[in-house]
């Protein structure tokens, strides 16, 4: 009998969570195997922030089974029996999952009710996400708070996080606009303040390789509104706006080498001349004073305020 060196590199014991080998979230290809005596290995990924986990399979035998458990042991996702692979050629899988800050296991087993063994090789590869709620907001008493014309969020779905709410204080009565990027398919919910469903709405992406967008318009009275995001695992962004809560345009004038006028107090005003930009701030009366270069006369000049409600329409002016 002849007894061939496997040259493996994962480290044993790791048949349980307890005794799991510990890997990198983004880790170099791991060689193991599974065999007779051994039919079950573990590995432990300790996440530091929210992000999308790969995780890369090639087996050299036949069939093998691959389940990924959070810390309580909770199944994120298995994949059973699905490679043909074999000593000479390895067969490669490969998912992601979009996860919370947090620690998880990859279970690795003979698969039901076979006897194949052999090698395989396990590497993962992790991506943080860009997101910047705040959790929890996972119901309406946790809801995040966005103002309407000034806050744009990119929130996250993950696996142990599947919904999130956003809270939008309207105080004017007018027209409440929500858009939204999408990189997966969403759900969308949006309720009065007595959690009465005012729009319920699946957002289906058209394609697998670009963001799409979409938006819609309800007529509100003044008052609290909520907005639940779920569905699939993913990232999104979402911004709301209520024109009619936007800060009037300044009262200005310009001459060839200032503009002039009035708007709310301790406000930033931008003067735009062509793709130059120019900015102040209006003092306590509201009143403000703005040089800009020496301009012809009848060049046309924009103004606008913009305020802790957002930025106003400009004011339409031409240079006397």
């Amino acid at each position: 009998m002849t007894v061939v060196d496997s040259k493996t590199t994962e480290i044993e014991p790791n048949d349980g969570s307890e005794l799991a080998m510990a890997i990198k979230p983004t880790q170099k290809p791991i060689t193991a195997q599974l065999s007779w005596s051994d039919s079950t290995d573990y590995y432990k990924v300790k996440l530091d922030q929210a992000g999308l986990l790969n995780v890369k399979m090639t087996a050299y035998m036949d069939r093998m089974y691959v389940q990924v458990f959070d810390s309580d042991l909770y199944e994120v996702e298995s994949w059973s029996n699905y490679y043909g692979g074999s000593e000479l050629s390895g067969k490669v899988k490969q998912d992601g999952y979009y996860l919370e800050k947090g620690i998880y296991y990859i279970k690795v087993s003979k698969a039901y009710f076979t006897a194949s063994t052999g090698k395989y090789k396990i590497e993962t590869k992790f991506s943080k996400t860009s997101n910047n709620e705040k959790e929890p907001n996972n119901g309406l008493e946790q809801a995040q708070k966005i103002k309407p014309n000034v806050q744009s969020v990119t929130g996250l779905i993950s696996w142990n996080d599947s919904s999130d709410f956003y809270k939008v204080d309207v105080s004017k009565t007018g027209v409440l606009n929500v858009h939204m990027t999408v990189y997966q398919n969403k759900d969308i919910k949006i309720y009065d303040r007595d959690g009465d469903t005012l729009l319920d709405r699946w957002i289906f992406k058209s394609s697998n390789t670009s963001s799409d967008k979409w938006s819609t318009s309800l007529n509100v009275k003044k008052g609290t509104y909520y907005i639940q995001i779920y569905g699939n695992t993913g990232l999104y962004k979402l911004n709301v706006k209520v024109p009619e809560m936007l800060p009037k345009s300044p009262k200005a004038k310009a001459t060839k080498t200032k503009v002039t006028g009035t708007t709310y107090a301790n406000s930033k005003v931008t003067v735009k001349i062509g793709n130059k930009k120019y900015t102040g701030k209006s003092n306590s009366k509201g009143a403000f004073s703005i040089k800009i270069p020496t301009q012809k006369v009848k060049t046309k000049v924009y103004v606008s305020v913009t305020t802790g409600a957002g930025t106003s329409k400009t004011t339409k002016l031409q240079v006397k």
